[in-house]
């Protein structure tokens, strides 16, 4: 059919589809800017293509032949052709070129590479709901997902204004300067779980150097530094955070510590080196897996543990310290290697610095704030070169502290035990052949007792101290400085009664007074120090006093003997004190282990002593077999102390109850076989018999009333006890 048209006809016709067209260009270029749901287009990676490249559309589903700065690139394994595979490759072949969101889901694993020799560069623009690049899931065996930039092209992923990054699986480059760069504060996030690796041959910034803390790593992630660059930027910026709980594990030559802060921060290879003259933060835990790891920066500041489970590492600024400042206690431990710092060490946690190894300190030791917690098994020891700064009442060595010595000179050692700072000094005159250590130790409580030799009277029960070198030493001379706080009970230091005893073992020995400090104040308890005569060999040392009169530095209550013996009527405990200076009394206590006591009797002490005091008390019903024994000393201020430990083996066990009795008493032996009798107050014989092992019953309802006592033999053994029937 042919239609015919005026001129006035098609004027209309044409203007009407030059309106449409316009209309339809209008559309087109405002749908790209619309967010994703009116022009967004996802494509997911299926690789069906002839080849792996990004720009094959075959790749993708649905056939990606016109790619968009609005494309929404998604890779899922659930989506591969080839699922069997474990990895799927795809090669870069584009210079440049920008796209909304790339996302990587649920296990998938990807390798990248560039095939342009100047390198590829892909941005994301979406400004989308969630993160434009994102690397999250796992697959149904619990694999995370993986995306690795490989190659040796270079291969970079830009991250427009305010684009977010995410990552929860497995991210690394290896190969070539690869980077993932963001331009907007805080991101890009490695979250808890994820993991970033610049991998074998990785030789840039990973982050770039350009925007300030645009990169975060959580608490919960890792960065594991095989090679490259730092991934700070460059030596001013730090593009990468890594907050309190994140890990960095340091396993290339060289690591950034130049005022960088880290969480945990590991070293797990061999020779790393890190210089700067500024400072090192580490969070958390500062640890090293294997390697000499030296440091040649101005300091290290730790708010967590140092541990070394293989390796070393040191200290190599000549000003440098390592300085523990956390707001929880920090250790110092480890299953392996050793820890020798050769620089000084700083103590500055209110809540305590404990070794779980030994360590030993070149450098210096700084107190500042809070204790530093040794034992005997972790020790410290402080080499001769090794200067002590500080020390008080708020931070100590709060256990042994041992000092290696080359010189005769005086030797300072800042312990304490528990909340009492007491420093020690060995002032050296001569230091002669043998020891080159040293070894103090302040003992909260009192020496197992010992006897007194030539005109010592009293010796402190509140603590004593333990010097002993490696070796015995030949030609050694010198004196020992012991301090006293007001908790000593010293009323006045300048008398020339108060003397420092030392014990060869068994008796406290007097060793004089040559020096002291502190002042008298009317009878008050005063702080100070008191210096020995000069002595020749070492052991336990005390604050003593050659004065009876416990009203002159009191040094309470003084144990001098404490025994348990077995006889006829049971245990019989006696003991003696040299003086006594408000004792309340003695708790009697027995234990079937030496362990767990209970108290069988108190025992009234004399209260104020000058003179020696014998007490005694009988345990009318023994254990059988093996018992323990011990005092609790008492005094009126609520201050107590306990006796050594005393063992006795009682081989019969002889029991009445009730007692006092009315009608029926019960015997109980621990023999078979035992014969007893039952007598008066004036030996005649009233009742006879046999006990069986276990509880034998003696009707007693006919004696009169009054005061008896029943005999039991067995293998020779005698055992008397006495009971009243009323």
């Amino acid at each position: 059919m042919l239609i015919v048209m005026d001129r006035k006809s098609t004027s209309l016709f044409t203007f009407h589809l030059f309106r449409l067209a316009a209309i339809y260009v209008l559309v087109l270029l405002f749908l790209p800017v619309v967010g994703q749901g009116q022009n967004n287009i996802t494509y997911t990676w299926t690789g069906g293509g002839t080849n792996s490249n990004w720009s094959n559309a075959l790749n993708w589903t649905p056939a990606r032949a016109l790619p968009a700065t609005t494309d929404v690139l998604v890779f899922d394994p659930s989506a591969l052709l080839t699922a069997t595979s474990p990895v799927v490759s795809v090669t870069i072949d584009f210079t440049t070129q920008t796209v909304a969101q790339l996302r990587f889901l649920n296990g998938v694993s990807v390798v990248f590479s560039s095939s342009i020799a100047s390198g590829s560069t892909l941005a994301l623009s979406g400004s989308l709901a969630g993160a434009e690049f994102e690397v999250s899931g796992v697959n149904a065996g619990g694999t995370p997902t993986s995306v690795q930039f490989a190659g040796a092209n270079p291969l970079t992923v830009t991250l427009a204004a305010n684009n977010q990054g995410r990552i929860t699986g497995n991210l690394g480059f290896a190969g070539g300067v690869h980077r993932l760069v963001a331009t907007s504060f805080e991101t890009v996030e490695f979250a808890s779980g994820s993991l970033f690796t610049a991998g074998a041959n990785f030789a840039g910034n990973a982050f770039g150097t350009g925007t300030i803390n645009s990169v975060i790593f959580r608490s919960g992630s890792t960065y594991a530094q095989q090679s490259g660059a730092s991934p700070f930027g460059d030596a001013t910026s730090s593009v990468a955070r890594f907050d309190s709980g994140s890990r960095f594990i340091a396993g290339a030559s060289t690591v950034a510590v130049n005022n960088r802060t880290y969480g945990i921060l590991e070293f797990a290879t061999n020779n790393i080196t890190g210089t700067g003259t500024g400072e090192l933060t580490v969070l958390n835990d500062l640890v090293v897996t294997s390697g000499a790891i030296n440091l040649n920066v101005a300091s290290i500041v730790l708010r967590g543990n140092l541990t070394v489970n293989g390796g070393s590492i040191a200290l190599n600024g000549t000003t440098s310290l390592i300085k523990f400042e956390g707001t929880s206690v920090q250790s110092i431990n480890g299953t392996g290697g050793s820890v020798a710092i050769d620089r000084v060490v700083e103590i500055s946690n209110a809540t305590s610095v404990r070794l779980a190894r030994p360590v030993r300190v070149v450098g210096g030791l700084t107190l500042t704030n809070g204790a530093l917690t040794t034992t005997s098994t972790n020790s410290l020891t402080l080499a001769p070169t090794a200067v002590i700064t500080g020390g008080s009442s708020s931070s100590f060595v709060n256990g042994p502290l041992t000092r290696e010595v080359n010189a005769a000179v005086p030797i300072v050692f800042p312990i304490g035990k528990g909340t009492a700072y007491r420093p020690l000094t060995l002032n050296i005159s001569a230091l002669g052949t043998g020891a080159t250590t040293y070894t103090a130790e302040q003992v909260n409580g009192r020496l197992v007792a010992q006897t007194f030799s030539g005109n010592i009277k009293r010796v402190s029960r509140v603590r004593y101290y333990t010097l002993t070198p490696n070796a015995a030493p030949t030609g050694f001379s010198g004196q020992i400085t012991l301090s006293f706080g007001p908790d000593d009970e010293v009323t006045d230091p300048r008398t020339a009664s108060f003397v420092i005893g030392k014990s060869n073992g068994s008796v406290w020995e007097n060793i004089g007074h040559s020096a002291n400090t502190g002042v008298p104040m009317n009878g008050a308890f005063v702080a100070g120090t008191l210096t020995s005569a000069p002595f020749t060999s070492f052991s336990d040392f005390v604050l003593a006093s050659t004065d009876p009169d416990p009203a002159l530095n009191p040094l309470p209550v003084t144990l001098t003997g404490f025994t348990a013996k077995p006889n006829t009527d049971g245990v019989l405990l006696h003991w003696t004190t040299a003086s006594e200076q408000a004792n309340e009394g003695f708790e009697v206590q027995r234990s079937t282990n030496g362990q767990h006591f209970t108290t069988l009797a108190t025992v009234e002490g004399q209260g104020q002593s000058t003179g020696a005091r014998h007490y005694t008390h009988l345990d009318s019903q023994p254990l059988a077999g093996l018992s323990y024994y011990r005092l609790r000393q008492l005094d009126h201020d609520d201050k107590d102390s306990f006796s050594p430990v005393v063992a006795v083996s009682s081989k019969q066990v002889l029991i009445l109850y009730p007692n006092p009795v009315q009608t029926i008493l019960q015997l109980v032996t621990s023999t078979k076989d035992a014969r007893y009798r039952v007598l008066n107050m004036l030996g005649e014989l009233i009742l006879e018999g046999v006990a069986s092992t276990g509880s034998t019953t003696l009707s007693v309802a006919n004696l009169p009333l009054g005061l008896y006592q029943i005999e039991v033999i067995s293998s020779g053994v005698r055992s008397i006890r006495k009971f009243v029937k009323e």
